[in-house]
């Protein structure tokens, strides 16, 4: 089972039915879905339900996945994380995504910082993440940046709600860089 890890204003939760109606309705939104590689658009009626029932049937560390839901007085948006290796040590990739009316709000730095300080290295105890954006998501740059990520290269992606290949920056983050973000000033 996943945990569940509480911030200020935040909740990170496994996902659950009831989140699906608020999933259609944000990822339905060409805005955030073309900051997506695998979101097509427009997203299929149901699709959100779909996946939120793939994803609970088997929401535990011995899945090379783990979907987490970011709660704000309701579902917000999602955590993936991956890893082939496992998740106790190794490294895990992260994507993620909040809907619209939460953007420039502060809240996925605060549940972004909670999810690698509580999570991948609290627990999973990973010596590296690795993520990544689109070349035209400079707020998703300016938040792992501030974490302590580094741009390691590039890469075309398919983004499925382009229709399109589209310039992907790839970032990594290691455990040592990101406690060095934490220290305080």
């Amino acid at each position: 089972m996943l945990p569940v890890i509480e911030t200020a204003r935040l909740k990170l939760r496994p996902l659950r039915p009831a989140d699906g109606p608020r999933m259609q309705a944000y990822a339905s939104d060409f805005d955030v879905a073309r900051m997506l590689s695998l979101v097509p658009h427009p997203y299929p009626e149901g699709e959100a339900a779909a996946f939120i029932e793939d994803m609970m049937s088997a929401p535990n560390t011995e899945t090379p996945w783990q979907v987490f839901a970011i709660d704000h007085d309701g579902f917000i948006g999602t955590f993936g994380l991956t890893s082939e290796t496992g998740f106790k040590g190794g490294s895990v990739d992260i994507g993620y995504w909040i809907g619209k009316p939460w953007w420039g709000r502060g809240l996925m730095s605060e549940a972004l910082k909670a999810m690698l300080q509580l999570h991948i290295f609290g627990t999973l105890f990973v010596s590296k993440v690795t993520s990544g954006m689109f070349f035209d998501n400079p707020a998703s740059w300016r938040l792992q940046e501030k974490l302590g990520f580094v741009r390691v290269g590039t890469s075309h992606k398919y983004c499925l709600a382009r229709g399109r290949a589209a310039l992907h920056w790839d970032t990594e983050l290691t455990r040592d860089a990101f406690e060095r973000t934490q220290v305080p000033q």
